[in-house]
């Protein structure tokens, strides 16, 4: 058996590149952390969850979607 590149012109995979994401953010304070049914809403006009972080007293909710 022979090597591929000794024998063809072996071509490198094609890679297409579309339009680049553009998100848009929302942060949320509260004294407690979102509950399952504030995500479901927030979820419903497609905001995404990417972190909640305690912060003394106080949660911040960090969420994005996209433009």
């Amino acid at each position: 058996m022979s090597n591929p590149t000794d024998s063809e012109n072996v071509q490198p995979p094609m890679v297409y590149v579309g339009e680049s994401i553009q998100w848009e953010y929302k942060q949320l304070s509260s004294d407690t952390p979102p509950t399952e049914d504030t995500l479901n809403e927030l979820g419903k006009e497609q905001w995404e969850l990417c972190a909640v972080v305690a912060s003394g007293e106080q949660f911040i909710t960090y969420l994005k979607r996209e433009k």
